[in-house]
C-alpha cells in the first residue's frame, strides 16, 4: 500500500495577527504554495497527496525495531517512513499533547519569519491513509530511547563434547533476538572451543545462515592442543567471552537459566 502524505502552510501577516487570524492557507503542491481557495475551486487539477518513497526494513535501525516490537514488518515500515521524512524536515511539533492517532499532523517548532514585511510562514506535514496503529507508532518513535541494545536471550548446551578431530573441546550457545535484526532467520548461532589450557580457546559466532564472525581479541586461539580435561573456570571463561562479544556488537543479553 502506497504511503501517502500532504504538505500543508500557513502565512501569518501582522494585519492578519491583529484579528487573530492567518493570512493565507493552503498545500505546498511540488514545492510551490497553492492557496486553499485555489485548490478546491479545481479539485481534478491540484493533487494535494504526495508519495513516499517507504524505507527498507533492514534500514530500519535497531532502537525503533525494539520500540516497535510488537508491530507488524508492513506498520514498522509505515511508522519509520513517516517519521524521518517528518524528522528530516523539521516537522517535529505534533497536533496533538496526548497520544499521537491517525489524524495526528506534524508542524514545524518555529515560524519562518519575513524580516522585511513581517510575514510569519509555517508548515505543517499530514500522513494519509494510515491506520490507528501506524498513527500511535510515529509517536511511539519520537519518545523512543535512540540508546537502546537488540534485546537477546541466550541458551548454552549442556555440558561439552569433544571435537571431531579430537584436538579439543565445544559447546554450542543459541541465541534469539527478541527484536528484529538484520539476518535472514533472526537467530544468532554460537560455538565455543576449547582446549586444555586455561587461556587456549575461542568464540566463534556467526548470524544465522549468513556468516559474519565475531568475538573479543582475546578470546581467539590459532591452534588447539589435544586436550585432556576442561575445567569449570574454563567453561565459564568461554561463556562469559561469548556474552561479551555479543554485548560488544550491540546486544544487551539475557542468559536463560
Amino acid at each position: 500500500m502506497p504511503l501517502r502524505y500532504a504538505i500543508t502552510y500557513e502565512i501569518v501577516t501582522p494585519e492578519s495577527a491583529e484579528d487573530g487570524d492567518a493570512a493565507e492557507r493552503g498545500f505546498v503542491i511540488d514545492g510551490f504554495d497553492c492557496p486553499i481557495d485555489e485548490v478546491m475551486a479545481d479539485r481534478e487539477g491540484h493533487a494535494t497527496e504526495m508519495e513516499l518513497d517507504p524505507v527498507d526494513l533492514d534500514c530500519v535501525p535497531v532502537w525503533a525495531l525494539v520500540a516497535l516490537d510488537d508491530l507488524s514488518d508492513d506498520d514498522v515500515i509505515a511508522a519509520y517512513s513517516f517519521y524521518a521524512a517528518i524528522v528530516e524536515h523539521g516537522w517535529t511539533e505534533p497536533s496533538c499533547s496526548g497520544e499521537t492517532n491517525a489524524r495526528t499532523w506534524y508542524t514545524q517548532p518555529d515560524d519562518d519569519e519575513n524580516i522585511r514585511t513581517g510575514e510569519r510562514r509555517r508548515e505543517a506535514f499530514h500522513p494519509h491513509g494510515i491506520s490507528e496503529t501506524v498513527g500511535r507508532a510515529i509517536g511511539v518513535l519520537f519518545g523512543a530511547d535512540q540508546d537502546v541494545a537488540c534485546p537477546v536471550e541466550i541458551s548454552f548446551s549442556d555440558g561439552i563434547e569433544r571435537c571431531s578431530d579430537g584436538i579439543g573441546w565445544f559447546r554450542t550457545a543459541t541465541a534469539w533476538a527478541r527484536s528484529r535484526i538484520a539476518a535472514a532467520d533472526q537467530t544468532i548461532l554460537g560455538t565455543h572451543w576449547y582446549s586444555s589450557e586455561s587461556q587456549g580457546y575461542a568464540c566463534l559466532v556467526w548470524f544465522g545462515t549468513g556468516g559474519s564472525e565475531f568475538g573479543p581479541p582475546d578470546a581467539w586461539g590459532s591452534s588447539f592442543p589435544r586436550a585432556i580435561a576442561v575445567t569449570d573456570e574454563e567453561i565459564d571463561a568461554c561463556d562469559n567471552a561469548l556474552i561479551a562479544a555479543l554485548e560488544f556488537n550491540g546486544y544487551n543479553v539475557t542468559v536463560l537459566p
